[in-house]
């Protein structure tokens, strides 16, 4: 599976060192963060120049910038169990926001011929992660010009953004409120699979 190459940032040298290893662009963001804050390209010897300017904040990390687009896949795990799982298609990157533009997604249908390659690609990294017996879940993966998946990064929560409600509109569940059921112990009834509409719980 692959993902871009990465480092921890602990001073400018690793920046400078990282570029001079594999070129421009390069992404520097936060090791733990949200919404893209804090998340920077660097494109050219003038941009590293001028991050360097406002120093070096703690726990950034940095990235090869991939060329393409963005996915997200969203779904729930019950019992170990991967029930629900369906991707996205970001509209614009997730840097959007730093210019001005709208940062939304929609829904792929079940005959686009990216939809079962991102869930089966979204299972696997599930299995080779330690995923919580019951769990919502968010992933990001690339799809750059090469017909290649790259992977991103996954949580183990609902995404943000609406996500929760486009996940209900949609499939007619309520991905929070399973996942609360399954946590507390509570019984939770799936009727759900790929190509079905519904979750039942109760």
């Amino acid at each position: 599976m692959a993902v871009p190459h990465y480092l921890k940032v602990e001073s400018a040298i690793d920046i400078y060192h990282f570029i001079q290893k594999h070129g421009y662009p390069v992404i520097i963001k936060p090791v733990a963060g949200m919404g893209s804050i804090s998340t920077t390209i660097l494109r050219d010897r003038k941009d590293f120049i001028n991050y360097l300017t406002s120093g070096v904040e703690e726990n950034m990390e940095i990235e090869t910038y991939i060329e393409g687009d963005m996915y997200h896949i969203d779904g729930f795990v019950l019992n170990g169990d991967v029930v629900h799982c369906w991707p996205s298609k970001y509209i614009n990157g997730c840097l959007a926001f730093q210019e001005d533009k709208a940062l939304g997604s929609y829904q792929l249908s079940r005959d686009n011929p990216l939809t079962q390659r991102l869930i089966d690609y979204t299972k696997k990294a599930l299995a080779a992660l330690p995923t919580p017996e019951n769990t919502s879940f968010h992933a990001e993966v690339f799809y750059n010009t090469s017909d290649e998946l790259i992977f991103c990064e996954i949580a183990s929560r609902t995404g943000g953004g609406y996500v929760r409600q486009t996940i209900q509109q949609a499939f007619g569940f309520d991905m929070n409120y399973l996942v609360t059921q399954a946590q507390c112990g509570l019984a939770v009834k799936p009727a759900y699979d790929f190509q079905g509409p519904k979750v039942q719980s109760g």
